[in-house]
């Protein structure tokens, strides 16, 4: 959405809509771009797929490289698995290809959904991960955290890697006013309302979120969780829900980008206590909002809360109380609304782009 004019940008992907697969069209969000789908799915079936949606995904996706080669003369892939199709081109014919990374090859070690539960596969995905950076001309990194990690893994390609922050659209995430924002989403006026937005998936751990607010709901019996996204953890966040009869909980679906600052600003604080991150665009698009958050030690957010002065804070540790006292002391209003802007406002899509297409295109070499 804020790349640069007249910087020409294709985009490949999956869709829901009835876009003809393998074709290209103006881009629904904006025109200019090309548009070309490859799979088609709905989000029922994205949530309930059993295989990694990517093993679907990809075989599709391989069988258009050449089109897209034709077109392009940059390749900017998200990860290891869309980057590899790409390597198969001789390296006199193919394209410049710079690789992004929103957390780093370590976190595999976190994550026990689909194959990456086997030794075997978690190895392979490594060995696939250094190919390609050797291979990629540049590599995008969005925390400090994953630039130390593949700087220390892969000190010879150091010269490769850049770290740019992710950046909040600040003129469409503003606050908006809480009692319309409240009456809009049926959430009743005058209790402590947490926000969780994010896709559900083992990631996020939804559990220890549920957990924290079982526990703040001990300090505020009318407190309401309301939970936007949806994903692989759908259906067990709603047993742990129904197994602990817990009550004051709001699930809202998948949400479009254009209701989400009305999702924030019902809130009094948002929530996040994933794994692993980088740098959450949900804790960007919170604080715009003028929401504070609590949050796990994870990826960017303790140099986003910490260095902010009254946006919210960071737990030590992965325990439900510590983040439930927190979310008590930000529901009684320690935090500061111009605080939770002025951080925001640090990290500006504009710049963001800007840095990402002088990186994809080589002018920042």
């Amino acid at each position: 959405m804020h790349t640069p004019i007249p910087t020409r940008v294709d985009a490949v992907g999956t869709t829901t809509s009835d876009l003809p697969l393998g074709h290209w069209s103006p881009y629904t969000l904006r025109p200019d771009v090309s548009f070309m789908p490859v799979y088609r799915t709905t989000t029922e079936d994205y949530n309930k797929r059993r295989l990694p949606y990517k093993v679907h995904v990809l075989p599709r996706f391989a069988r258009q490289i050449p089109v897209i080669t034709r077109r392009d003369s940059c390749i900017y892939t998200h990860n290891v698995e869309f980057t590899l199709p790409f390597l198969a081109i001789p390296k006199h014919r193919r394209p410049r290809i710079v690789m992004a990374s929103h957390g780093h090859g370590g976190h595999t070690s976190l994550y026990s959904g689909h194959l990456f539960r086997f030794g075997w596969f978690k190895r392979l995905y490594w060995r696939c991960e250094a190919l390609a950076l050797r291979e990629v001309d540049a590599l995008i990194l969005v925390s400090r955290e994953g630039q130390d990690w593949y700087s220390q893994r892969f000190p010879q390609l150091q010269h490769k890697f850049h770290r740019i922050d992710n950046g909040v659209d600040v003129n469409h995430f503003t606050a908006r006013n809480k009692q319309e924002a409240r009456a809009k989403l049926g959430i009743p006026q005058g209790v402590p309302v947490i926000a969780s937005v994010g896709r559900l998936s083992p990631q996020k751990d939804l559990r220890l979120s549920l957990e924290t607010f079982a526990r703040l709901q001990a300090v505020f019996p009318t407190a309401q969780l309301v939970i936007a996204g949806d994903g692989p953890e759908q259906d067990r966040v709603e047993g742990i829900i129904r197994e602990q009869r817990m009550g004051g909980i709001k699930r809202l679906g998948n949400i479009g980008s254009s209701e989400l600052p009305s999702v924030y600003s019902a809130a009094d604080a948002f929530l996040l206590t994933s794994l692993w991150e980088g740098m959450p665009m949900t804790l960007l698009e919170a604080l715009a909002c003028e929401v504070p958050a609590v949050t796990t030690s994870v990826g960017e957010c303790p140099d986003v809360l910490n260095h902010g002065g009254g946006a919210g804070f960071v737990a030590r540790t992965r325990n439900a109380d510590e983040l439930a006292a927190l979310l008590v002391r930000v529901v009684s209003g320690e935090y500061s609304a111009e605080a939770c802007r002025n951080r925001a406002l640090k990290f500006s899509a504009e710049a963001m782009a800007n840095t990402v297409t002088q990186v994809v295109l080589g002018d920042s070499e």
